[in-house]
């Protein structure tokens, strides 16, 4: 009996001169699509060394300059040019992740093709557009739903977490009594990885810092990432008299590295569509304090795998740290139950194959 073929799966990214979440995030998708057995062709706009990681994922990895600008519509030799590829390759679906090529691969897909959407941040635009949408939450489903209104019938739209972009471990690290040993070594490290812009809530952070400082906490902030913020942030730890307690690293290219360093993982974000961060520190063992949103709490049992405070409010993420640093059993009994969830649900070659599922099943239903 003869095999049937793989499945061809085509995804579109781009980002800019610097690595983000969701150019990590298409990476992962590609890696667990071709664990599970389908081909990849990643459309990307990225620089080289980014380029070469997708290609190394097992993709098939073609550069459209034009990829993030909704302009790339309005150039037939591209729109048909891509046309082709997809029937000569037998496409059966196309993720989005990049929003600004909706419209380019809306044009070339053919007929009985799906475009599937990732959800990545809180503004929907032209991803509402496709077939299939991929949402982090169910908040952000049910926002979904309310901005199609009744053409949410003719769409699939479902809750689907984002993979880890962590690399493979096995076994994966004992969450260990972080806490225990920091109190040997006279300070608490509590980490924050991300990127420095206002939505993320350092600030709110740097304010707590300074809060447990003044009563006597001996504590240290270890902050990855890069953003227009940074500035900012480096003038108010100084403000506050703690810029000798915190250290800017820029990007991490070492996730596990970072985490290995840290005790407490704080996520501070006014708004947060999933988290990709609190999962990784989560998978990897570390006591996680998170605001509120929506994200974090799709992720976070409160007091079983992780504590939530209110967004935007310093004085609760300070008392939340505190209640970290004075229960280390407790905290590392939250931080195992964390790891259980996050190694479950963060499975990539799981993601994949929910994917997939959702293509052909769209695909049998149209057909009909």
């Amino acid at each position: 009996m003869t095999k049937p073929p793989a499945p061809h799966v085509l995804q579109a990214v781009a980002c800019g001169g610097t690595r983000d979440a969701i150019e990590e995030v298409a990476l992962f998708h590609a890696r667990g699509l071709v664990e599970m057995g389908a081909r990849v062709t990643t459309l990307a706009k990225l620089p080289a060394p980014r380029m070469e990681a997708h290609r190394d994922s097992g993709a098939t990895v073609v550069h459209v300059g034009m990829l993030d600008t909704t302009l790339s519509a309005a150039n037939p030799w591209l729109v048909l040019r891509l046309a082709w590829r997809m029937r000569r390759e037998a496409v059966r679906g196309v993720l989005i992740h990049t929003g600004k090529a909706y419209p380019l691969l809306r044009l070339a897909a053919p007929r009985g093709v799906p475009l599937i959407s990732v959800c990545h941040g809180p503004n929907f635009g032209l991803r509402l557009g496709a077939d299939i949408i991929l949402c982090l939450n169910a908040e952000q489903e049910a926002r979904v739903r309310a901005a199609l209104g009744p053409r949410a019938a003719g769409k699939r739209i479902l809750v689907l977490p984002n993979p880890s972009v962590l690399p493979d471990m096995d076994p994966l690290p004992a969450p260990a009594s972080r806490l225990m040993g920091a109190t040997a070594r006279g300070e608490v490290v509590v980490g924050f990885l991300g990127q420095l812009r206002a939505v993320k809530g350092l600030d709110l952070l740097v304010e707590a810092a300074a809060s447990l400082v003044a009563e006597g906490v001996k504590l240290r902030l270890r902050i990855g990432g890069t953003g227009e913020a940074r500035a900012a942030m480096e003038a108010e730890a100084a403000r506050r008299g703690i810029m000798d307690r915190v250290e800017f690293l820029g990007w991490v290219e070492d996730r596990a590295a970072f985490f290995a360093g840290v005790d407490i993982f704080a996520c501070p974000s006014r708004d947060e569509p999933f988290g990709l961060v609190a999962a990784q520190a989560m998978l990897l063992g570390v006591p996680v304090v998170a605001s509120d949103a929506a994200g974090f709490r799709a992720q976070i049992t409160p007091n079983e795998t992780g504590l939530l405070v209110p967004r935007g409010d310093a004085g609760a993420l300070a008392a939340a740290i505190r209640a970290v640093m004075e229960a280390p059993e407790a905290a590392r009994d939250m931080a195992a139950a964390a790891q259980r969830q996050a190694s479950a649900q963060g499975d990539r070659r799981r993601v994949a194959e929910h994917i997939l599922a959702e293509i052909e099943e769209w695909r049998a239903a149209r057909a009909q």
